[in-house]
């Protein structure tokens, strides 16, 4: 038998040594200055596309705007597409009509 330190030389030897690898990199990356321009940049163009945001009195008064008119709108924009669907449905019904006329022609014709 081999001595304990004999035995551990003979197994490091037997086995390939390991390669090294390098720590992956940071996924967040930068410091707290890189963040800080990054979130000015932002409330920037945030600032600058100017839509009705923001709470309060001066948001809720940009956001509102005439509702009668936003009522009547939506009103007539429900209106067309359910008259647009009847004319779909009434479209499919005709074809179904016709295909049937169709069949029964060919059916009598046997």
């Amino acid at each position: 038998e081999e001595p304990d330190g004999a035995r551990a030389a003979s197994l490091a030897a037997e086995q390939p040594p390991q390669p090294v690898i390098p720590p992956p990199p940071a996924a967040m990356g930068g410091g707290n200055l890189q963040k800080s321009q990054m979130a000015r940049a932002r409330n920037a163009k945030k600032a600058q596309s100017g839509g009705n945001t923001g709470g309060g009195t001066s948001g809720a008064e940009a956001r509102g705007g005439d509702t009668a008119s936003k009522m009547a709108a939506a009103k007539a924009e429900r209106e067309a597409a359910k008259k647009a669907s009847a004319e779909k449905k009434a479209a499919k019904e005709a074809k179904a009509a016709k295909d049937a006329a169709k069949a029964a022609k060919a059916n009598a014709k046997k």
